[in-house]
């Protein structure tokens, strides 16, 4: 596994074959001053990450590179990776492409020293997926495959009957088929995407409404174990059903999904609609359900992870997999719903990361705006990319750039320097550069956010 970042070229990797040439039209959407701010902070960031990966070397052992906690030290790396290589494939940095592949060597070799959770995000599997995706990106070629130590301890994970673990994006059974199709035409790529959908549809609960699965309160919600049972069921894509939707959809288009997977896939999505509320209220969906306990309130209706910028990307990435015109208008309903509001002060959020942040809504609105042409999404997309610049700290975070530790609307909160992908700067900086450049993120695969061209 190691000895693939020792030694320079061989071949390269199936799954950077397979994605060659399914891009779409991508432009810049933001004014030339904006634009040129965002470059700069994109590039303040790369520089201050790299100069804390710089002094994390020194360190003594027990420090960690994430203050949330939430993301492991080769996660960290393998995300620095990740924009080192965008800014080499747009064109920002004339080191970036050795940088990048030092990172990733880099946390490569953490990944094998470490005994790292399995998941998607912050884990082993993210760890592995950022290395994948920066090999293809810059079409690296390696004498042997990176991730085959990665697959088979996948396909061993995936093994255990019944599944008792999550079934999540973020570290469950869907990170996991995520991962797996990153490594599109590798014999375990296949092996991995058929246990999964077995596992899926053994957990799905499928009523005459639709297909569910139910979350571990203590998981998601841990203030509401006590009052609202074990399990809820969570619409969102980062720890529910909009998640599941989107992987079934990518399994189908792949080839990879037999006709009990896709009639699962068509009642999830009943399932997920039939959640929306009707009370006329700021949000579309709730961030949760409970039998027998009132609806989960829209907190977080604003982020990517529960709220319905995620659930609306998800469900339009579906749409045009499947090539089904009314689950695109449904998610395009809810986008407009996101789009209208953001000029609302109510919806004044001070955090920037992809997760629940700023930055996270800016990026699906740019998604639905690329994928559609409509104006309404690029202003409002324009106008939370401009946010997110403005609640800039100086002199702290990464280049400004910090992450809340506490609740939004909470009295007190601490701010944290936080490098990573999900919660941190180096997702700030990828979605500012998505936006300032024509090139497209192809990176946010792994947040389930990617909306393909109409076919």
């Amino acid at each position: 596994m190691l000895d693939a970042w020792r030694e320079p070229l061989g071949r390269v990797s199936r799954a950077g074959e397979a994605a060659a040439g399914k891009g779409v039209h991508w432009e810049p959407i933001l004014t030339d001053s904006i634009r040129a701010a965002a470059l700069d902070a994109v590039l303040d960031i790369a520089a201050a990450i790299e100069k804390r990966l710089g002094e994390f070397e020194k360190l003594q052992p027990g420090d960690r590179l994430s203050e949330l906690g939430v993301a492991s030290d080769a996660a960290v790396y393998a995300d620095t990776a990740l924009l080192f290589a965008y800014l080499a494939r747009t064109g920002q940095c004339s080191e970036a492409r050795a940088k990048a592949r030092r990172f990733a060597s880099r946390a490569v070799v953490l990944a094998s020293e470490a005994r790292l959770r399995p998941g998607l995000l912050g884990g082993l599997l993210g760890v592995a997926w950022c290395v994948q995706h920066v090999v293809d990106v810059l079409a690296i070629e390696q004498p042997e495959d990176v991730n085959d130590e990665t697959d088979l301890l996948v396909l061993e994970w995936l093994n255990e009957k019944p599944w008792v673990a999550d079934f999540d994006l973020t570290s469950g059974l869907v990170g996991a088929g995520v991962y797996a199709l990153e490594r599109s035409g590798t014999p375990a790529s296949v092996a991995c995407v058929g246990r999964i959908l077995s596992h899926l549809e053994a957990l799905a609960h499928t009523t005459a409404v639709g297909a569910y699965w139910y979350s571990r309160t203590v998981r998601v919600q841990p203030e509401l174990a006590a009052t609202h049972g074990e399990f809820l069921m969570v619409p969102g894509v980062a720890h529910g059903t909009a998640g599941v939707i989107a992987f079934l959809a990518r399994a189908a288009h792949a080839g990879l999904a037999n006709s009990s997977a896709k009639r699962l896939l068509e009642a999830a999505v009943t399932g997920l609609l039939a959640c929306r509320l009707r009370d006329g209220g700021p949000a579309v969906f709730p961030n949760w359900l409970a039998e027998g306990a009132p609806t989960g309130p829209a907190r977080l209706s604003w982020s990517w992870c529960y709220g319905d910028p995620g659930i609306a990307a998800s469900l339009m990435a579906t749409a045009r997999l499947c090539q089904r015109a009314d689950w695109e208008e449904a998610a395009l309903q809810v986008a407009a719903v996101v789009a209208s509001r953001s000029l609302d002060p109510s919806t004044a959020i001070r955090d920037p990361n992809l997760c629940h942040g700023t930055v996270g809504i800016a990026h699906v609105l740019n998604r639905f705006y690329q994928a559609t042409g409509d104006e309404q999404f690029r202003r409002a997309a324009s106008f939370w990319m401009e946010r997110t610049l403005q609640i800039r700290r100086p002199n702290e975070g990464f280049a400004g750039f910090v992450a809340m530790r506490g609740r939004e609307k909470s009295a007190h909160v601490d701010w944290v320097r936080e490098p990573s992908l999900l919660l941190g700067a180096v997702g700030v900086s990828l979605a500012l550069l998505a936006a300032a450049t024509p090139t497209e993120p192809e990176w946010d695969r792994l947040l389930m956010v990617g909306i393909p061209p109409r076919e």
